[in-house]
C-alpha cells in the first residue's frame, strides 16, 4: 500500500514553521506551540507558550534570555533590599517628629497683630525747649493696622538721649485722603519754638509744651473765623512769614497767623508786620550777608519784637515797620565763608573758612559785643556743617544727617545727639 505523505502543520495556528526537535515531537515556531504525533496519526497539543518567539533563534536561545531576564530581576530586588535596610539603620539614630498641633485661625490673627505693633519708624524730628529746662526731640511715627491706623509720638531728651515721653496722638488718620505716605506729614517750628504737624495739607496739630501733647485744631476752632466757615481745602505753611496759606473748598485764599489767632487776605496779611505791637521789645540778631565775590559781611540787624508776632528778617527798614536798624558789625572785616551760630550776653559765636578750599576745616570763633574783639578761636575738624543755630544757652553743630554737637558759650562739647540713629526703630 503506497503511504501519502501529509505537510505537518501546526494544530493550534496552522502553520508549518514548524521544526522536529526528537521522532514525532515537533515545536512551532509562530505560535510556540509543542506537538507530537501517534502512530495512528493523531496529532497531540502538547505545550502552549504565550511568550513571543526570537525571530532568529532556537530553544537555547529562549531559555538563555529567560535565565538572563529573571537574573536582571533578582538583582534588582536584591539592591531595593539592601536599600532599605540601610535606610533602616540610618533612621535609627534620628529624634521621632513631635506632632504638630494646629492653631485655630482668630489666634494666628491676633499673634501678627502683636508682632506687627512691636516696633514703629520715626521721622525726621524738631528741637525745642521746655520750661524746665530741658532741650527735646519731638519725632512721630506712623502705626497702620487693620482698623487701626495712628500716629506715634517720641520725645528725646538731647542732652542725656533718654526718652522723655512716648505715647499715641488722639487723632484718627483714616480722615488722610491720600494714604499714609509719608510726605504727607509736615513738622513745623517757628521761630519763637512753636510746634505744629500739619497732616496732609489739611489736618492741623499744635504741640502743647506744658502737656507734651499734640492737640488737634479741628473745624470747630477754625470755624470761629468767618473766613474759613466755606471749609478749609487746603494748608501750606511759608516759613519766611511763619503763616499758613489756606485755600477753601470755594478757591478763596487767605493768609493764617495761628500764634496771634489773625486772619488776613493776600493782598493785606504784610500789615500784620507793620501793626503796633501791645508790649514789644527791642532786639538785636546777626547773620552772615553776602557782600561782593570776595566774600560777606557780619551784620547786626535791631528788630522790635514780640513773642507770637511774626518777624520778617529778610526786609528792610523801609518794608518793615519793626526792623529799626541794620549795621557791619566787624566794618573792617570780610569773611570768606561764614556760619552764624548764635550768641550770648558776652559775645557772638561764628563758624568762618579763609579760602575758597573746599577741603579747608572751619574754624570756631567768639567775637565780643563789647568791643568786637576776639575773645577765642578754635581750629575744628569739620569741612561741612548742614546747619547751626542756638536754642537758650546751647548752640548745636549740625555735622550729617541729623548727627549734632552740643556746645557751650565757651565752645566746649557738652553733649551729642544723634537724632538720625532714633530714627530707625524703637519698641512700642
Amino acid at each position: 500500500m503506497v503511504k501519502s505523505i501529509k505537510k505537518i502543520v501546526c494544530p493550534q495556528c496552522g502553520s508549518n514553521k514548524v521544526q522536529e526537535q526528537k521522532d514525532d515531537y515537533y515545536f512551532c515556531e509562530s505560535c510556540c506551540t509543542k506537538f507530537f504525533l501517534d502512530t495512528d496519526d493523531v496529532t497531540i497539543t502538547h505545550k502552549v507558550d504565550v511568550v513571543k518567539p526570537i525571530a532568529s533563534g532556537g530553544e537555547k536561545e529562549w531559555h538563555a534570555l529567560k535565565k538572563y531576564v529573571i537574573g536582571f530581576v533578582g538583582v534588582v530586588i536584591a539592591i531595593v533590599v539592601l536599600y532599605q535596610v540601610f535606610s533602616s539603620f540610618k533612621q535609627e539614630g534620628k529624634p521621632k517628629p513631635i506632632p504638630i498641633q494646629e492653631t485655630p485661625q482668630k489666634e494666628l490673627v491676633e499673634e501678627k497683630k502683636d508682632v506687627g505693633q512691636n516696633k514703629v519708624s520715626l521721622s525726621k524730628g524738631e528741637l525745642i525747649p521746655l520750661s524746665d529746662g530741658k532741650i527735646i526731640s519731638v519725632q512721630y511715627g506712623i502705626v497702620t493696622k487693620k482698623d487701626f491706623h495712628k500716629l506715634y509720638v517720641v520725645l528725646t531728651d538731647v542732652l542725656t538721649n533718654e526718652i522723655v515721653s512716648q505715647k499715641y496722638v488722639d487723632f484718627d488718620l483714616s480722615l488722610m485722603t491720600n494714604g499714609f505716605r509719608r510726605k504727607g506729614f509736615n513738622l513745623i517750628r517757628t521761630n519763637d519754638n512753636d510746634l505744629y504737624l500739619l497732616i496732609s495739607e489739611k489736618y492741623l496739630l499744635w504741640f502743647n509744651p506744658s502737656t507734651l501733647e499734640f492737640n488737634y485744631l479741628d473745624e470747630v476752632y477754625f470755624s470761629k473765623h468767618k473766613e474759613f466757615r466755606d471749609g478749609i481745602y487746603q494748608m501750606v505753611y511759608d516759613d519766611s512769614t511763619e503763616s499758613f496759606e489756606v485755600k477753601l473748598n470755594t478757591g478763596k485764599e487767605y493768609v493764617y497767623f495761628q500764634r496771634i489767632d489773625k486772619v488776613y487776605t493776600t493782598d493785606n496779611f504784610y500789615e500784620v508786620f507793620r501793626t503796633k505791637l501791645p508790649n514789644g521789645k527791642l532786639i538785636k540778631t546777626y547773620d552772615f550777608e553776602r557782600w561782593s565775590e570776595e566774600g560777606s559781611k557780619l551784620m547786626q540787624y535791631t528788630y522790635l519784637h514780640q513773642v507770637g508776632y511774626p518777624m520778617n528778617r529778610l526786609s528792610y527798614p523801609w518794608q518793615n515797620g519793626r526792623l529799626k536798624s541794620t549795621k557791619d558789625f566787624t566794618p573792617q572785616m570780610l569773611y570768606m565763608e561764614g556760619v552764624m551760630v548764635g550768641h550770648d550776653q558776652e559775645g557772638l559765636i561764628i563758624l568762618r573758612k579763609y579760602t575758597i578750599d573746599p577741603e579747608e576745616t572751619y574754624t570756631l570763633q567768639k567775637i565780643a559785643l563789647k568791643d568786637k574783639s576776639l575773645l577765642w578761636s578754635k581750629k575744628t575738624e569739620w569741612n561741612k556743617v548742614k546747619s547751626a543755630f542756638q536754642i537758650k544757652e546751647l548752640f548745636f553743630i549740625e555735622l550729617n544727617q541729623r548727627f549734632f554737637l552740643i556746645l557751650n558759650g565757651e565752645g566746649k562739647e557738652i553733649a551729642k545727639f544723634d537724632e538720625y540713629g532714633l530714627r530707625k526703630e524703637i519698641a512700642l
